[in-house]
Parts: C-alpha cells; sequence; structure tokens
C-alpha cells in the first residue's frame, strides 16, 4: 500500500469542515439545512483540536490506531480529516470506516453521510455496481418482499414507510416490526426481539452436556420463570451474545427514540404476548409455514418446502401455521426459531400475499378457504346484527403500513 505523496496539513480540512461555502464539493449542489446544523458542532468536538496531530502521525505510518471515548469524533471527523485534506476520491482512492458489528456499521455510514452531505443508497438497483452481484432472481425476490411490505411502491419508489424503514440498521422485516409495535402496544418487548435476533445464537449446547442445556432451555418457555445471578452460565448461555444484544437493543432505542417511535408494553400480560405474535406477523408473513399431514412435516408457504420443526425450536406441540425466522438444512429440511400464529392474522395483514387463489390446490389453499369463508361469515352476521342487508363482498384486508401515510 502506497503512502500519501504529500505531508497533510489541517489547514486544508478546517475550512470545509466547519464553514459553509454553499455548495456540496462531492454532489455539487446546494447544502442542506441539517449540514449546517452539524458545522456548528464539529469544534467542540475533541478530536477537532488534534487534526494536525493527527494528520501528522497518519502522513508518517502505513497504520495507524486510535482509541478514544465514544462522542469524541473519531470515528466520524478523521475519515473527513483525511478526505478534505487529500481529496482521495479525485484521485481514485478511498477512505474506508469500519465497525465490528452491523447495527454499529449502518449507524456509522448513516453518519458519516449525514456529515458529508450525501444520501445513502441508489435508486437503480439494476444498475448497481455490487462487489458481488447477487442472482437476478434473489433481486427479485428481494423487492417483492419491500413491495409487501409497503416500503417500495409498484413503481419501485421507496414509500414513506420505507424511508422510516431504511433508518433503521436491520434487515426490512425487524424494521417492519419495531414500527408497527405500538400498534399492539408491545414495542418494549419487540426490541428486545430484534436486538437478540440480530446477534449470535445465546443457546450454547456443549456436546458433553447436551441434556442439561435442552433442560435448562426448556425452562425459559415459563414467563414467569426466576434465575439465580449466575443464570447465564447456569442455564448455558453466552454472556458474550447476551451483552452484544443488549448493545444492539440500547442503539434501536435510540433510533425509535430519535423517530418519536413510542416504547409501550400492553398491561395484560395473556394479552401481550398474543400481540407479540400479532405483530411478527406484521414483518415475517412471508416466512410462514402450514402443517401438511400427520407425520409432523410442514410446507413453507409460496416456496411449497417440505420442512420439520427444528428440535431447538423450544414448541412442545405442532400447530397449524407458524412463523419463522431460519431456514435450515442439516439431515433433512428444518424450520427454527418458531412461533404459532393464527391464520385469520395472516389474511388481515396480508390479504394479497394470503388470496387463495394464488395457491396450488392442497391442504394449504384449503385451510385459507375456510379461514376466509369464517371470516366472511362473521363479517356478514354482524351486518346483520347492526340492521344491515348489505350482501356484498367486503373490501379486501389490508397490509399494516398501507392503511395510513406515516
Amino acid at each position: 500500500m502506497d503512502s500519501f505523496p504529500v505531508m497533510l496539513r489541517g489547514t486544508k480540512s478546517e475550512k470545509p469542515l466547519t464553514q459553509d461555502h454553499g455548495i456540496n464539493p462531492f454532489t455539487k449542489i446546494p447544502h442542506t439545512p441539517q449540514h449546517r446544523k452539524i458545522l456548528g458542532k464539529r469544534r467542540k468536538l475533541p478530536v477537532f483540536a488534534q487534526m494536525d496531530e493527527f494528520l501528522e502521525v497518519f502522513s508518517r505510518n502505513q497504520v495507524t490506531i486510535v482509541v478514544g471515548e465514544t462522542g469524541t469524533g473519531k470515528s466520524i471527523q478523521i475519515p473527513q480529516f483525511v478526505t478534505f485534506s487529500d481529496l482521495p476520491h479525485t484521485k481514485g482512492k478511498m477512505v474506508g470506516c469500519t465497525q465490528p458489528r452491523r447495527v454499529a456499521t449502518m449507524s456509522v455510514a448513516k453518519r458519516v453521510a449525514d456529515e458529508m452531505d450525501l444520501q445513502l443508497g441508489r435508486h437503480d438497483l439494476v444498475r448497481f455496481d455490487y462487489v458481488d452481484a447477487p442472482a437476478p432472481e434473489s433481486l427479485m425476490r428481494a423487492l417483492e418482499l419491500l413491495n409487501f411490505l409497503a416500503a417500495m411502491n409498484d413503481d419501485g419508489e421507496m414509500t414513506p414507510l420505507g424511508k422510516l424503514m431504511a433508518e433503521f440498521p436491520l434487515n426490512p422485516q425487524l424494521a417492519k416490526l419495531l414500527i408497527a409495535s405500538p400498534e399492539f402496544k408491545c414495542s418494549n418487548e419487540i426490541l428486545t426481539i430484534s436486538a437478540m435476533l440480530s446477534v449470535p445464537n445465546v443457546w450454547l449446547r456443549p456436546i458433553d452436556h447436551r441434556h442439561e442445556a435442552d433442560a435448562a432451555k426448556e425452562l425459559f418457555i415459563v414467563p414467569e420463570n426466576k434465575h439465580d445471578k449466575n443464570w447465564a452460565r447456569t442455564n448455558y448461555l453466552s454472556a458474550s451474545a447476551l451483552r452484544e444484544a443488549e448493545n444492539v437493543r440500547g442503539q434501536l432505542q435510540g433510533i425509535m427514540e430519535r423517530l418519536d417511535i413510542d416504547l409501550v408494553s400492553h398491561s395484560d400480560e395473556a394479552k401481550l404476548f398474543t400481540n407479540i405474535r400479532k405483530a411478527l406477523v406484521c414483518g415475517f408473513f412471508m416466512q410462514v409455514a402450514h402443517k401438511e399431514g400427520e407425520k409432523g412435516n410442514y410446507l413453507t408457504v409460496k416456496d411449497n418446502q417440505i420442512v420439520g420443526l427444528h428440535p431447538s425450536c423450544g414448541l412442545t406441540t405442532q400447530p397449524e401455521w407458524v412463523i419463522f425466522n431460519e431456514f435450515v438444512l442439516t439431515a433433512r429440511p428444518y424450520i427454527r426459531t418458531v412461533t404459532e400464529v393464527r391464520p385469520d392474522w395472516l389474511l388481515e395483514d396480508a390479504p394479497l400475499y394470503f388470496d387463495p387463489k394464488g395457491f396450488p390446490a392442497g391442504q394449504t389453499k384449503q385451510a385459507l378457504e375456510r379461514v376466509q369463508a369464517k371470516e366472511l361469515g362473521k363479517m356478514l352476521a354482524r351486518l346483520d346484527i347492526g340492521g344491515g342487508s348489505h350482501r356484498g363482498t367486503p373490501s379486501s384486508g389490508r397490509e399494516r403500513g398501507r392503511k395510513k401515510e406515516l
């Protein structure tokens, strides 16, 4: 790796970093009002006072390790010192800024973009210069997911809900889940679930203690179970994964507070657990499986994969309908991290996706038709009770997020 050919000086960075010259040198368009506010805060950061010292060290060394407290500006300001001092992008070079955790990485990327008055992302996904381009089928599947989640409209444009989802450094399902959760009065719980799904598996299963680990895991199925101070070790949990989940939860909570998304919990515990499952449907309705036959097999919706419930999923029964987070291929296909759901929730949240007309003949289609007929009967009964005489077909349901502009 070649070193920079010139000694970098802080004087070259100071003006563009602290003064508003009207035009962004990267986009050639006027700076936004948000950027002007950022300019006034930079001088107060500790790292700003050490700009010349850092650039001198940077110019003389191939590798520089910087250690500092959170909020000093080390992750955000230093890349800009280098950028504005030598403008590497004009010479075919790049300045990279990395973080070990996905949430932290996305947060830093968003902050750097704000600082430099740029927007993350591209409109043209087909012509985007991917480092490792996905298969066309995978890209179309992703676009279909965004459309069904109401994050993207039929013209391929991001919706207001989609822009809100993009604020979260998560996959689209979890982002939609967090945004919809206050409607079900379970946003505190969904926040914890999202954090847990964003870190490595917290369950430990040592080869020589498999039975003990399985028994310990079963205790967590009971919500009222209490744990002593050594519960992480005695219950075969990964303390490091739990700490990481706690860190991720704190970051996601900060984003929710910034976006004014309420953090609430239902006071009725029984209703709370039901509402959590209803909320999960909002994000994971495309990852649903229906029980087929009496041998414990499940058929994934749309993909039509025959799978089984993974032994570690924690369910003691075999519900008719489940949503899942993981598809695991071992000796046979399994689904893992599974939750029981009701089919009427699926029809309510994603009526187009679960329209029986779009399903091939089989048990899944028959089950959906039965639920649809039952819901229609309930609606007609309510009309009769109210004195109405209308016998028309009710309007189709709605995906949450489409019902109102955010």
